[in-house]
């Protein structure tokens, strides 16, 4: 009995947060806009990349591959999805695109360097704007 118990509360905590979902739509939208924009915009960087590296693609191949790739780091295997990003891009581009591997992952690690780059740049730029005052 504990089981079903503990079974129905979760099921009324994800019915109570689906009725709030549905209560507010245009605001659940915009997040699954926002959402598919930057699932694009998280593609498109890896495919800037490749094209620097004279790796010539299908771009609609390519987004698509990319957002199976996000898709797949976000499940809760390692820390911020490291590792199976790298491992999946690598996996998916080579076996559905031909594209060599070593190619794939060197991009790949540029790109996470980007990001995290970009995430320090950020972040001291808020630690600039809070000394400031």
């Amino acid at each position: 009995k504990l089981k079903i118990h503990i079974a129905a509360d979760t099921l009324n905590g994800f019915v109570s947060a689906s009725r709030q979902i549905l209560h507010y739509r245009r605001l659940a939208f915009a997040n699954f806009l926002l959402t598919f924009i930057k699932l694009i915009i998280t593609a498109l960087i890896p495919y800037i990349i490749f094209l620097g590296f004279g790796v010539e693609t299908n771009i609609l191949e390519f987004v698509l591959i990319a957002i199976l790739v996000s898709v797949l780091a976000s499940l809760p295997i390692t820390a911020a999805g490291l590792g199976i990003r790298e491992l999946g891009a690598a996996v998916l581009y080579s076996q559905l695109m031909g594209l060599d591997k070593a190619i794939i992952t060197r991009n790949y690690l540029i790109f996470l360097f980007l990001k995290y780059l970009a995430a320090i740049g950020f972040l001291a730029l808020l630690a600039i704007k809070k000394l400031r005052g």
